[in-house]
């Protein structure tokens, strides 16, 4: 027990004395100035194939070409190494690869394609499929196939396969395209309308059909370009709804219009508009008037439907000459986005302007047609094949599949809003539309 205490005093005295010189500075890098390779056997420094370079202290992605001429298929060693100009030669850095010889065939010349055929869902083997006419030719481009469609049971996703062979008897890969096999049931046409009798106008509250504001016209099939008078004196001044609807056995849908009445707007508005500086979108306005006003409320919108306040610039307050405005919207991720303006002024009186669209990729503009849809939902701006899914406002996903250009039946789902995702060039696009 002693001499392990005079050990550890001993080692305590040694630490507690002890003194670190540290080196000098390493000396200044010198110019590589040579460098040479050689395949699995090391001639000697100097004596190997050279490399050219040109003179500096660090050469980065330097492309040398290897002659692998006489080297043995199999795998081999790469050694590397350079020279700086002081004489003193590097590690010798080594890499492992294979010397791959393939023996490339001609290829035969191309004979003509003397049939074809196709088949659905199921294969019946080679040469039992239905024919497919045609002219024998090496290549036949642009060839029109009807395919006969009966007795494929259910309407649904179906596969669709061809093949062709030669006069070799030498059959070419069976190639496949997905299709919907849907059956729609067109209806009669239309009955002739019949005239428009009765035109009625409300405002905010619907006291029923027939009850509303009778409008004074000539009783015709179509009205275009119809104006009348609505009487507006009773309404207290602030924000209102015109309806107006027509009955030509039954009534029409009711149209609605939101308008302001008795209140001077805070804004003259000249422009509103926006511009991409990488993924950051600079809008400006312009106003020629304004009065008593207050501040402008940037809103912006994923789908062009719901909006939310992402900026507020404040107002000139009384001006009546033109005043320039800018916001910038940093770091958008979306490839579309929506923006509106609110102008309210000191009375808490507001406006909003028009609505601008911004495209921030280059890939498709999709459109969803009809929107809101009510049995068939039809998607343009998109590739067959595409990969597509659409969820409800839950989050609950109900379809899920790849676009193959036919609509897709949405008269089971419920009414309400659902949002489409299209997975294209690397990054999901969403759609939001409404079932009606």
């Amino acid at each position: 027990m002693k001499k392990f205490m005079i050990i550890l005093g001993l080692l305590y005295g040694c630490v507690a004395q002890a003194q670190f010189n540290y080196p000098p500075a390493p000396p200044a890098l010198a110019n590589i100035t040579a460098a040479e390779y050689f395949i699995d056997t090391d001639p000697g420094f100097g004596a190997a194939t050279p490399i050219p370079v040109t003179a500096a202290t660090n050469i980065p992605a330097l492309v040398a070409s290897i002659n692998l001429t006489g080297i043995a298929p199999g795998v081999h060693q790469l050694m590397l190494r350079s020279k700086d100009v002081n004489g003193n030669w590097s590690i010798t850095a080594t890499s492992t690869f294979e010397n791959l010889q393939p023996l490339y065939n001609s290829a035969l010349a191309a004979v003509n394609i003397t049939s074809a055929e196709y088949f659905i869902d199921a294969d019946p083997g080679f040469g039992l499929a239905a024919a497919i006419p045609l002219t024998p030719a090496v290549n036949v481009n642009n060839l029109l196939v009807s395919i006969d469609l009966t007795g494929l049971g259910v309407p649904g996703n179906k596969l669709l396969f061809i093949r062709s062979i030669d006069a070799n008897g030498k059959w070419s890969l069976t190639s496949s395209t997905q299709f919907n096999n849907a059956v729609y049931i067109y209806p009669s046409a239309p009955i002739a309308p019949g005239n428009v009798t009765v035109m009625e106008y409300f405002f905010d509250t619907d006291p029923g059909f027939g009850n509303g504001t009778p409008v004074s016209f000539t009783a015709a099939p179509d009205l275009n370009n119809f104006l009348f008078s609505a009487d507006i004196s009773a309404l207290p001044q602030g924000t209102h709804t015109l309806f107006i609807r027509s009955k030509q056995n039954p009534w029409s849908v009711t149209a609605a219009s939101e308008f302001l009445k008795g209140i001077t707007l805070p804004v003259s508005l000249l422009s509103f508009s926006g511009t991409l500086a990488g993924r950051d979108v600079l809008l400006k306005w312009i106003t020629s008037n304004e009065q008593n006003s207050s501040h402008f409320i940037v809103e912006r919108s994923w789908d062009g439907i719901g909006y939310t306040a992402t900026g507020r610039v404040a107002a000139a307050g009384n001006s009546t000459v033109q005043q320039q405005y800018n916001y910038t919207d940093a770091g958008i991720a979306a490839d579309m986005v929506y923006y509106r303006l609110k102008q309210a002024d000191r009375d808490a009186q507001y406006k909003y302007s028009p609505v601008i669209r911004i495209r921030l990729s280059g890939g498709p503009d999709i459109v969803i047609a009809p929107n809101p849809v009510t049995s068939q939902l039809q998607l343009n701006g998109i590739k067959t094949g595409t990969a597509i899914g659409i969820v409800d406002a839950a989050g609950r996903q109900v379809y899920t599949g790849q676009w193959n250009g036919m609509t897709i039946p949405v008269s089971h789902w419920a009414k309400g809003l659902y949002t489409l995702q299209v997975q294209t060039e690397g990054v999901t696009i969403n759609r939001k539309f409404m079932k009606q």
